[in-house]
């Protein structure tokens, strides 16, 4: 079993478990009742230390890395579709014994729970969508088209500084790939080490860091969020970059 390298005010137990194309990365701490945590892309369950540590003394939180990012195996189709990362995270359920369980997401993370509660409604008994965007059909195009730009490696290493250059105006600009004044988001960027963790993240995930955002972005979110039949809590903090898709 892996041990956390990263810090929390708890122990951080780390493994893997199936899914049908490999293995998934899984982090999980705390005692209680079972709550399993999705993380946005492209970071990994790292970014979810702080919820787990918070919510360690009453659940155990078991924080997974969607299929490609993190330390998870990637899927193996090219372009997977909602339904594939279901099965993936359903097998993973199947293997850590969890039958029925709430399940906590943010942004990517919470539209790929929503496909998650889809295709597999007998799995999630609640859901808690932190930051879900509710992009329209040309924001979704723009979305496919242009905000996910390749990423390669370049043989001088000059797409280290490009990605960091980028991973600014990520928090700085939304979308980043429109730079006007009404796109300038209010807040101030995050600390550096967040922008660290971005920067690893999209890292780990390479090349296919943008499957899991496209399939993301393919569904549409009013349609989808009818047709659940399960709790549900759409919610965001005022300084989330999409906190005005909640209207």
């Amino acid at each position: 079993m892996l041990t956390s390298r990263y810090p929390s005010k708890g122990r951080i137990c780390r493994g893997f478990l199936p899914h049908p194309d490999g293995a998934l990365h899984i982090r999980w701490a705390g005692s209680g009742p079972p709550l399993v945590a999705m993380h946005e892309s492209p970071r990994s369950s790292l970014s979810l230390l702080p919820l787990t540590d918070g919510l360690a003394a009453r659940r155990t939180v078991r924080a997974l890395d969607t299929p490609g990012y993190g330390h998870s195996d990637a899927l193996g189709v090219d372009v997977p579709e909602g339904d594939d990362f279901a099965a993936a995270f359903a097998t993973a359920l199947d293997a850590a014994g969890l039958a029925r369980v709430p399940v906590y997401a943010t942004h990517t993370g919470a539209a790929l729970a929503v496909h998650l509660a889809l295709a597999q409604p007998a799995r999630v008994a609640a859901l808690l969508l932190d930051g879900f965007a509710a992009f329209t059909p040309p924001e979704r195009k723009d979305f496919i088209d242009c905000y996910l730009a390749p990423f390669e490696p370049a043989s001088d290493g000059s797409h280290l500084a490009q990605l960091w250059s980028r991973c600014k105006d990520l928090y700085t600009l939304f979308p980043y790939n429109h730079r006007e004044p009404a796109t300038r988001l209010a807040f101030d960027p995050p600390p550096v080490a967040r922008l660290h963790g971005t920067v690893r993240g999209f890292l780990m995930a390479g090349a296919g860091y943008l499957k899991g955002y496209r399939c993301a972005a393919a569904r549409d979110p009013d349609c989808a969020v009818a047709a659940l039949r399960l709790p549900t809590v759409i919610t965001a903090r005022p300084d989330d970059l999409i906190h005005f898709h909640l209207d």
